[in-house]
């Protein structure tokens, strides 16, 4: 955050609805879940008042789809009661179509592949103009641009055309090749006015926010107090939601749980900075994980780890269980859960990976055939050389130090020496993650309903910009290839399946854990709380309870 926000009950704005009673929480779950939102029906709910959440950041451009804009999730995340597709994810991790903005949206030739979507007629943007087939054109058209300034679903990329069949409300999307990505292409997030704006677009959304085509509209931001407000908005279509009004404050997370401590908030994502607002008296923990994971990459480009047998022994040494424990108490005391697949998260929609865990005996095998061979002190060497790997970290992460020296430890268990040295935080990512100059290395990547463009990308070709492993292995290029073009649902599960399984040979990537989150919620806010695919519907987030 660029500023501190000192006195969060000085900005006059209206408060949540007072609490009689509140109901009895849920304990803490054992296993990592994607949705705790405390569901109740909507009626059962108050027509009104005001829900007050502490945001993740103040972002530095309104709008979720410039590359500054999606440089953090605080557009994204204070925007979402503004958006809206006629593709909604669901809990694990499928789709359906929202009966709100689509009558429907078929798949109408698969040579090539074409999509036909027909909205509702009375599905508009915020000043009241059609959403249609032009929207869509003229976002592709700015996406696929050559310095494109769009941050969007690699499947746009591959749209070939949009026909308008019958203007504005129905029009076929037909893509140059087979994607099983198709669903997070077929709308446009922004109208046609601002795609084809490119000087609009570039001058960034500072003060403003992109238009709505959601329940909500943006009715005042205040980059000094910290404060951007929603109100219902006057042209929704759908049902009228419940709450009337939300604020989202930004500040210092510390500053922020002291706000939720003091009755000012409603809603906050706790961390080691405010965790300690989880004391508070009126409070509901909520947990959840993030459209997110961590893994450990094995540069295979040079050094020992160009030998798959040593990357495969490196793999094998290595506890993640014990990896996993300690993030999610460093994350609040989040509940996650080690996964094996580098597609999916666990229990998503077509996750089917088989576990599988630390086997030290296998790893000091594969490297005593390797030629690996431990000395005196019990540390491999081979030809007179040491087997030593670099683990470059963020400098100033504590998280990321305290998981490579644990990985450390592990490996020298095995006679391998891993040297953790830290690399000044704003230059991480250009000189370590993409100049491949590293042999050990910690990120996360996103989750998503629409993986497969994505994780394509992240394994083949080797010179792919998304692929930092330094190898590609006919058998994984293969399998991902298939990933990326299955539109058959089984078809789709199996190349899941053999990606995993091509993806564990190779041992370049080892999947960890989805990263949790955990929320303190005013008991009686119900339908919100940690969600990771399924977006929250907010027609029905509410408060329960008198007023």
């Amino acid at each position: 955050m660029r500023r501190l926000l000192p006195v969060l009950a000085a900005v006059a704005l209206a408060l949540g609805a007072c609490s009689e009673s509140s109901p009895e929480p849920p304990p803490r779950p054992n296993t990592a879940q994607f949705s705790d939102v405390r569901p109740a029906p909507a009626d059962r709910l108050n027509d009104g008042g005001t829900l007050r959440i502490g945001a993740d950041g103040w972002p530095t451009d309104f709008n979720p789809w410039s590359t500054e804009g999606a440089s953090s999730s605080a557009a994204a995340q204070i925007l979402a009661p503004t958006l809206g597709s006629p593709v909604r994810p669901t809990g694990d991790g499928d789709w359906e179509v929202d009966r709100d903005y689509a009558q429907s949206l078929d798949v109408v030739g698969t040579d090539p592949l074409t999509v036909e979507v027909t909205l509702h007629a009375d599905v508009v943007w915020q000043d009241g103009t059609p959403v249609g087939g032009d929207d869509l054109a003229a976002f592709v058209e700015l996406v696929q641009q050559a310095d494109s300034p769009v941050a969007a679903h690699p499947a746009y990329g591959v749209v070939e055309s949009v026909e308008v069949v019958e203007a504005p409300s129905t029009y076929r999307v037909v893509f140059s090749r087979s994607t099983a990505d198709w669903p997070a292409a077929v709308f446009a997030p922004v109208p046609a006015s601002l795609s084809q704006d490119r000087e609009r677009w570039d001058e960034g959304f500072n003060d403003e926010a992109i238009p709505s085509v959601g329940p909500f509209v943006v009715d005042m931001i205040d980059e000094e107090a910290g404060a951007v407000e929603l109100v219902r908005n006057p042209r929704w279509w759908g049902d009228q939601p419940r709450l009337e009004r939300i604020i989202w404050r930004a500040a210092d997370s510390e500053v922020l749980g002291e706000a939720y401590a003091a009755d000012d908030l409603d809603a906050l994502t706790l961390d080691a900075d405010n965790v300690d607002a989880a004391s508070a008296d009126r409070i509901d923990l909520r947990y959840g994980v993030r459209p997110e994971w961590t893994q450990l990459t094995l540069g295979g480009g040079s050094g020992p780890l160009a030998d798959t047998a040593v990357r495969q022994a490196v793999v094998a040494a290595i506890d993640r269980s014990a990896l996993v424990s300690a993030d999610a108490r460093e994350e609040a005391d989040g509940v996650t859960e080690v996964m094996d697949s580098v597609v999916l998260l666990p229990r998503q929609r077509g996750y089917l990976a088989e576990a599988w865990s630390a086997d030290r005996d296998t790893a000091e095998q594969l490297l005593d055939d390797a030629g690996w061979v431990p000395d005196d002190s019990g540390m491999r060497a081979k030809d007179g050389a040491a087997l030593e790997l670099r683990f470059p970290v963020p400098e100033g992460d504590a998280i990321a130090r305290q998981r490579a020296e644990a990985v450390a430890d592990q490996l020298a268990e095995v006679g391998i020496e891993v040297k953790v040295d830290e690399v000044a935080a704003e230059n991480f990512a250009d000189e370590v993650i993409v100049a491949l100059d590293f042999d050990l290395v910690g990120f996360s990547w996103n989750a998503s309903p629409f993986p497969s463009e994505a994780v394509a990308s992240r394994f083949a070709p080797v010179d792919s910009n998304q692929n930092f492993t330094g190898v590609a292995s006919d058998e994984l290029a293969e399998a991902v290839e298939r990933l990326r073009t299955a539109i058959d649902g089984e078809e789709w599960t199996q190349a899941v399946e053999a990606v995993d399984a091509a993806a564990r040979s190779q041992a370049s990537m080892l999947p960890l854990a989805p990263l949790p989150v955990t929320m303190a919620v005013e008991p009686r806010v119900r339908n919100y709380g940690p969600s990771t695919f399924a977006p929250i519907d907010w027609t029905i987030v509410g408060f329960e309870g008198g007023e």
